[in-house]
């Protein structure tokens, strides 16, 4: 599984390092990501994707991070920018990262909205990149956005 993740975001960052990168990551924090597969937990895994994809980054790219369901069970609002679009700064992505704890609802769509309403801001085109493993939990529907 984390190779098949490994291998998706490669071939995706090859072909963007032709220019400039303005990235924004949406990280699941929910309750499902303490669920295993193959023996590793899934937040175990999304968290080493990121650190591999944050690490094959160019320097010159604009990195932002938010992260749900990490906060409060039951509580389709927990939604926390983690990182504002700015310079990679690895250290502190890697460490709000590495303490999240898996706890509650998958607001897919929430996140989106709200990502999208931060980088509407900027002046340049933005990525969004969702590490998720599963399906919207609040009633959501992110393919209508």
């Amino acid at each position: 599984m984390k190779a098949l993740c490994t291998l998706f975001l490669s071939c995706w960052l090859g072909l963007a390092a032709a220019q400039p990168q303005s990235i924004f990551l949406i990280f699941d924090g929910s309750g499902s990501m303490w669920q295993k597969v193959e023996n590793e937990y899934k937040i175990g895994i999304a968290r080493q994707v990121l650190k591999d994809l944050v690490g094959r980054l160019p320097a010159d790219t604009r990195l932002g991070l938010m992260a749900y369901g990490h906060r409060r069970k039951d509580d389709c609002s927990d939604i926390e920018v983690l990182a504002p679009l700015g310079p990679i700064d690895q250290a502190t992505l890697f460490s709000r990262i590495d303490a999240l704890n898996p706890t509650g609802k998958t607001p897919i769509s929430a996140s989106i909205e709200q990502t999208l309403a931060l980088v509407r801001k900027d002046k340049q085109a933005v990525s969004i990149i969702l590490i998720s493993d599963g399906l919207e939990t609040c009633s959501g529907d992110p393919c209508a956005l």
